[in-house]
């Protein structure tokens, strides 16, 4: 935009952050905030007189009257975040990059390689750091309460290093040292016949894997186990997967795409699709202790990381700096040193720790993903289920329902398992929750025990007796959980309403 338009409704994510520059946010230094949403709102009050009464930073241009207009009419309308419509094109990854491709796009002759990379690593010995049982490992057994980052912000940076670090495994087999890690996209209909085939198949355990309760995981000699791809792709319908990424694609903001939101302990957008997705596996792959073991685990994550990656192009999130704009809160957690560290994922040979804040560019890694054509991402219009009562509101005019099961304590429940929501008895929506058999003995999972599923449902949909069960999955079958066992959650409704603005 022109400085010389006043915008009677900016938002931030529209027209505010686009005026600060790198020059402007350096300058401020640790005075005021200029990086993030948060910052810039905190901080609303100061720089509205700073530029209207032109005591800007030596150096730094003044503002145009009509950009301090625009900046008031953002504090008067109560400094709305706002949302864009994201882009559909994605640019080629540049020369000298990693690029990832589709493991159904391979040549014959490029599957061959890639196919002797992984026996490469697979045939090393278990005691090898760059084994594949050492590098499978580090994900939870055999040495568990370590490195659980799922449901937090950290669970996409810490997995895009994991998979680099794995990927340099298998490029340091002689003749594979360019190979790069596929993805399988879990959103096409047909689940490539590579991943059933060695050495992709199956993986046989060295030796016995036993929980923090001492219970049997996996037995030395036998292999790892998923459902066949007839049954996978049914789950992953069962579970609205390919919706779940869809809606997370849309989103404008960092906390709907990956999912978690901190205050409801709710999950949404890529981590519940990654959670339901592991369940719609199958018995290993739902299994958090050993989900690593099975070979499908780094095709199904690099497609993880390849939907990050373009989430972060459509909205303009490529680099730290464009990321933060994104971002609900201050950003901290990209580099407290507690919350940003990528442990146990060390810089070369330095003993220095990945941190969260050096994950964001991909590019930067040395990675690219190669592109196909992407259908056109329909922006969302965020609907609430409160707003400011200075706001004018519409009843969203599907009449659709938000029904959170509220507060159901995970701790309780010794494994991966699914949530639905029934009406007569009938399955309507079907939620899984990825987590280990002794959460509780996590350090990472108590501290987010309680948690909560939404679902978006029309009222004619809810005409009946409705109820939720929670399935327990372990060893690839379902048994019924009571939910007084679960801490008895609640069920909560809510009619969708529309933010008419002032």
């Amino acid at each position: 935009m022109t400085e010389d338009i006043i915008i009677e409704k900016p938002t931030y994510i529209e027209h505010i952050r686009h005026f600060f520059t790198p020059e402007d946010k350096k300058c401020m230094g640790g005075l005021i905030d200029l990086t993030t949403y948060v910052g810039v709102r905190r901080s609303a009050t100061k720089i509205y007189i700073t530029t209207k009464n032109g005591f800007m930073p030596k150096g730094r241009p003044r503002w145009s009257d009509e950009r301090v207009k625009t900046f008031e009419n953002w504090i008067v309308n109560e400094c709305p975040r706002g949302t864009d419509k994201p882009g559909t094109s994605m640019p080629l990854p540049p020369q000298g990059l990693r690029v990832r491709r589709n493991i159904s796009k391979l040549s014959e002759k490029e599957l061959f390689k890639f196919k002797k990379a992984f026996q490469g690593i697979l045939s090393k010995s278990p005691n090898d750091p760059q084994s594949y049982y050492q590098l499978a490992g580090i994900h939870w057994l055999p040495k568990p309460n370590a490195y659980c980052r799922h449901h937090e912000n950290g669970y996409n940076p810490w997995h895009r290093i994991y998979l680099l670090k794995f990927e340099d495994a298998l490029r340091s087999i002689e003749g594979c040292e360019d190979v790069t890690m596929p993805y399988w996209d879990i959103q096409e209909r047909e689940i490539p016949e590579a991943l059933f085939e060695p050495p992709f198949d199956k993986f046989i355990y060295p030796e016995t894997l036993t929980d923090l309760r001492n219970q049997v995981r996996a037995e030395a000699g036998k292999p790892t186990e998923r459902l066949s791809r007839v049954e996978i792709l049914k789950s992953l319908d069962d579970f609205t997967v390919s919706e779940d990424i869809f809606e997370a694609l849309g989103s404008a903001w960092w906390e709907k795409f990956n999912g978690w939101d901190s205050a409801s302990r709710s999950t949404s957008g890529i981590i519940r699709a990654h959670d339901s997705g592991h369940l719609a596996c199958g018995t290993t792959m739902e299994d958090q202790n050993v989900a690593a073991f099975d070979p499908i685990f780094w095709f199904f994550h690099c497609n993880w990381d390849r939907l990050w990656w373009q989430w972060q192009q459509q909205h303009d999130a490529t680099s730290s700096e464009s990321f933060r704009t994104r971002l609900p809160d201050d950003g901290d957690w990209l580099t407290n040193p507690i919350t940003a560290n990528l442990s146990p994922f060390k810089k070369g040979a330095t003993n220095d720790f990945w941190q969260a804040d050096e994950s964001i560019d991909s590019h930067a890694l040395g990675v690219g993903y190669e592109h196909p054509t992407q259908p056109e991402i329909i922006e969302r219009i965020p609907l609430l289920g409160n707003i400011f009562a200075t706001h004018m509101l519409s009843v969203e005019k599907t009449k659709r329902v938000s029904v959170r099961i509220k507060n159901l304590d995970r701790l309780k429940i010794p494994g991966s398992f699914s949530v639905s929501l029934l009406v007569d008895g009938k399955t309507i929506c079907k939620k899984g929750f990825f987590q280990p058999t002794t959460p509780a003995e996590c350090r990472a999972c108590s501290e987010k025990g309680l948690v909560s599923f939404d679902f978006l449902v029309t009222q004619d949909e809810l005409r009946g007796e409705v109820s939720i069960a929670v399935e327990l999955l372990r060893d690839g079958k379902r048994r019924k959980i009571p939910l007084s066992t679960c801490g008895d959650p609640t069920l909560n409704f809510r009619l969708l309403i529309e933010d008419l603005g002032m």
